[in-house]
């Protein structure tokens, strides 16, 4: 679970998070949506201790995040951050096993005794390797290996990220807008995959059919505060997206899925 409280942040500018009060409970799917310069990705950043908010509390299944060392909570959540600069040209494959970094003595090695398969251990080498195998053949990796990242388009940048952090196997995921790289097609299979993942994900995301498809519970933040929370059903309307974004639209019940379905005018 994570539980945020009374959280503030500004930046020397002025703009920021004002008094934030977000809880997700454990499984559940919650998107975060709201214009540009919301607060949407300075409370994500503060959640994944990019930032250190000036007062307040985060607490992860009731522990404070602040009294976690930075490889204990790299074990309870893994982050797909916008940012994908690298310093130093890895293989898709490298990248991916970093994933596994929270577990090991160091990079790309595993403990002797993991490597051993000693008793009582959850994952041998040999399922590891198995494991992030099948991770990247269901992020549509498995013929991009051996390639650069440098390389890669925008895109597939993304779901080399996106694929280290599933492998990083923590019960926690922080989505700071996923797809925005990706084409309509590797957006679905993206969002299904995470969908099908049973961990608590908290995703800021810009598209709100998305937001309303595949979460449980949305949270419109503007001027780095929370407006309201609640279903897709509750928080999708004509008016909010008039209130919040300045633009008119339709909502419309989907056809199949049954949420609501914004048509932009």
């Amino acid at each position: 679970m994570i539980d945020v409280r009374d959280l503030h942040f500004h930046y020397p500018c002025g703009k920021g998070l004002d008094s934030i009060d977000l809880t997700v409970q454990p499984g559940e799917f919650v998107g975060i949506i709201g214009p540009n310069g919301s607060g949407k990705s300075t409370l994500l950043r503060s959640i994944y201790r990019d930032l250190r908010a000036q007062s307040g509390e985060i607490l992860l299944d009731g522990k404070p995040l602040s009294s976690l060392s930075y490889k204990d909570s790299a074990q309870i959540l893994a982050v797909l951050s916008q940012e994908n600069e690298m310093s130093y040209d890895y293989t898709v494959r490298e990248l991916v096993e970093m994933g596994r970094y929270p577990y090991a003595g160091g990079l790309f090695e595993r403990s002797r005794k993991e490597k051993q398969n000693e008793s009582g251990k959850s994952h041998s080498h040999k399922n590891e390797n198995e494991w992030i195998e099948t991770a990247m053949e269901q992020t549509g990796l498995a013929s991009l290996t051996d390639k650069s990242f440098f390389a890669l388009s925008g895109g597939e940048k993304q779901r080399v990220l996106l694929t280290r952090a599933i492998v990083q196997d923590t019960p926690v995921l922080i989505l700071d807008e996923p797809t925005n790289h990706l084409d309509l097609r590797c957006q679905m299979q993206v969002f299904t995959l995470v969908r099908n993942l049973d961990k608590t994900v908290l995703a800021a995301i810009h598209d709100l059919n998305l937001a309303s498809l595949f979460c449980d519970r949305i949270i419109v933040m503007k001027d780095g505060k929370i407006c309201m929370q609640g279903t897709p059903e509750e928080v999708i309307s004509e008016s909010m997206i008039r209130e919040i974004f300045g633009v008119e639209a339709m909502v419309m019940d989907h056809p199949i899925r049954h949420k609501p379905y914004v048509i932009f005018l």
